[in-house]
């Protein structure tokens, strides 16, 4: 849940650019999901780690503790190439919780 009190409080802002801020999330988050879901079905394993870890600072900011989470096994995992096993279960479990995230952005509007 996006905690938006929480947020400007964390990093010192007003509500406005809180609101700037989740609008360009929802526009770099939609462009690094789409390169980790492509990237993945090519076995190209840097560029989803590299596209993973690009969100990381994101949902951080935004304190999306779930997404955080997914996000950090996903660019482990891609970056050590073990336990690629995993990696479609975590992609199905990123598109759904980025989902989730943008209804929940797009409510607070």
């Amino acid at each position: 849940m996006i905690d938006r009190e929480k947020i400007m409080e964390m990093i010192g802002c007003d509500s406005d650019f809180v609101t700037q801020l989740l609008e360009q999330f929802i526009i770099e988050c939609t462009e690094s999901v789409k390169k980790i879901n492509e990237a993945s079905v090519n076995n190209d394993w840097q560029t989803v780690r590299g596209a993973s870890h690009k969100m990381l600072s994101s949902s951080r900011i935004l304190t999306l503790d779930n997404l955080t989470t997914l996000l950090k096994e996903i660019e482990i995992i891609a970056e050590s190439r073990t336990n690629l096993e995993k990696m479609p279960s975590l992609l199905e479990q990123l598109n759904a919780e980025i989902k989730l995230i943008f209804g929940e952005i797009n409510d607070m509007k």
